[in-house]
């Protein structure tokens, strides 16, 4: 099987996507979330080939911690300085929907307080699915999990039922199974050689930029997922590892940190260094500072509050 050192770097990809996208610098970053969708589904059936003891718990060490305490922060700040996040209200049912992982409307946004979080919601239903698909049976919890996203997926297209039907149903919970599908892929002896994959690699992102630049229908995990899922097994599959040795790997260790915690800086800058663009400072070289402050200040959440707090919880199970 394939090192993981080269899913490390396309996290770091992934996350590179969005923060650009959030900064401004491109308008098609959003699809770094389709990638992360797609990571996910191939890591669980990775992570669970040896051993699926606690799994449900250590997906909940990995993820709430943080979230919860951005999640937090965001409701502390908006209770005191509601303008800054225009979007986002101080409303206590809203932090408990938010923490709880139930989707509601804000403002005509379907996410929680914490807006990134949204994706978070269907990870930790991705996980409760899977949790369930082992305990049916671990040979084929792959298929179990598949099976249960696409009859939903299916459904969901017939009938629209209330808000947090409509959010779980979504088709983008296929992607998911894209990852899984990856898995199977990946484990079987079908091989590209370099060259081809690097054109194909090339062909899939053109298709997810130019179906933004050129809005097609609302199918998002055909039009970015599917080229997602091309983009992942080629990558993983030639073994890319000389890039996971330096910068992208420690981003994509970090990217969930980074994630949760760009926008803040992101905004923070847009409010400190909105007068400076009448100086005629370049737009390029700002978006770059705020991309790599975003960078560097999750970086460091990561190795600070992430890391001890998971290595915290992780001790717990053990003993």
């Amino acid at each position: 099987m394939h090192r993981l050192e080269s899913v490390q770097a396309l996290r770091g990809v992934a996350v590179l996507f969005v923060v650009l996208s959030h900064v401004g610098f491109i308008n098609f970053g959003a699809f770094g979330v389709d990638l992360f969708f797609c990571i996910s589904g191939f890591i669980m059936m990775y992570i669970t080939q040896k051993s699926t003891d606690n799994f449900f718990y250590k997906r909940v060490i990995r993820i709430i911690p943080l979230y919860w305490a951005m999640t937090i922060s965001t409701f502390i700040l908006v209770s005191f300085k509601p303008s800054l996040l225009n979007s986002t209200s101080s409303e206590l049912s809203h932090l408990i929907k938010s923490i709880a992982f139930i989707p509601f409307d804000k403002n005509g946004l379907i996410e929680p307080l914490l807006g990134p979080g949204w994706t978070l919601n269907y990870e930790m239903y991705f996980y409760l699915i899977f949790y369930l698909s082992l305990k049916i049976s671990f040979e084929y919890r792959g298929y179990i999990t598949s099976s249960i996203f696409g009859i939903l997926a299916l459904v969901g297209l017939f009938y629209d039922g209330d808000l947090i039907w409509g959010f779980y149903t979504d088709p983008i919970i296929l992607e998911f199974t894209f990852g899984i599908l990856a898995f199977y892929i990946l484990k079987s002896k079908v091989k590209f050689n370099k060259i081809t994959s690097i054109f194909i690699i090339f062909f899939v992102l053109f298709i997810c930029i130019f179906t933004r630049i050129k809005p097609l229908p609302d199918l998002r995990f055909l039009i970015w997922g599917v080229p997602m899922l091309v983009f992942f097994i080629l990558f993983v599959m030639n073994d890319y590892h000389f890039y996971s040795r330096g910068l992208l790997e420690k981003i994509g260790n970090a990217s969930y940190s980074i994630y949760l915690t760009h926008l803040f800086i992101i905004l923070g800058f847009d409010r400190l260094l909105s007068p400076m663009q009448s100086l005629s400072l370049s737009s390029l070289l700002l978006s770059m500072v705020a991309v790599t402050s975003s960078i560097i200040f999750g970086y460091f959440v990561y190795k600070w509050f992430e890391v001890p707090v998971h290595r915290y919880f992780a001790v717990r199970v053990k003993n």
